[in-house]
């Protein structure tokens, strides 16, 4: 699910991203893989950090199934929890929010916690308040590691970013396999079949 119209490349990058990962556990080609459907949400905004939701795009792709809102950040949360109130009239089973950075500004905890969303789950690239490590839908993924090795290679290492990059890939095969396992599992088992 994207958020917004703005989201929706981040989303669709996610959805090949997720299919790949599919036809690599499988071990079978990408074209064995159905696409890993995308919807998105048409919202209009009336303010600063204030959004009403419109209508879901691609409704057809969220009735019975898992809905996971992918976005770069969290801040107030009105969109998302918005979103996910839209998303289960239009009839998902349940929706999660994957975001980068985690603001949680003003009323941002009440809102998730009187929303349908089930699980938030966002890095620790910022300082979060205890209150959002206690939430019992809150899973933090931590990325020192990643940073540091990045950091590492950069600093000692004369390789092209992209050379950096794909090192890294390989080095931390481990946690993208643990990440990618996630996704898998959150799939509608239609899209999977080898």
């Amino acid at each position: 699910m994207s958020p917004d119209a703005g989201g929706a490349k981040n989303a669709r990058d996610f959805a090949k991203y997720s299919k790949k990962f599919a036809a690599s556990v499988l071990n079978v080609g990408e074209d064995e893989i159905v696409d890993i459907p995308m919807a998105q949400i048409d919202k209009r905004r009336s303010g600063a950090n204030v959004s009403e939701v419109m209508n879901v795009l691609g409704r057809e792709y969220v009735t019975g199934r898992k809905a996971v809102i992918v976005d770069d950040m969290g801040d107030t949360f009105g969109t998302a929890t918005h979103a996910a109130d839209a998303l289960v009239s239009a009839g998902a089973s349940s929706v999660e929010f994957w975001g980068t950075h985690g603001y949680f500004s003003g009323s941002a905890l009440d809102r998730i916690n009187s929303s349908p969303i089930s699980r938030v789950s966002i890095t620790n690239s910022m300082a979060l308040r205890p209150a959002v490590s206690e939430m019992q839908q809150t899973s933090i993924i931590d990325i020192a590691p990643i940073l540091a090795q990045v950091i590492i290679d950069l600093t000692t290492k004369p390789e092209t970013n992209m050379h950096v990059h794909q090192r890294h890939l390989e080095e931390n095969d481990q946690r993208r396999r643990t990440l990618g396992r996630h996704v898998f599992a959150m799939m509608p088992r239609d899209t999977a079949q080898p």
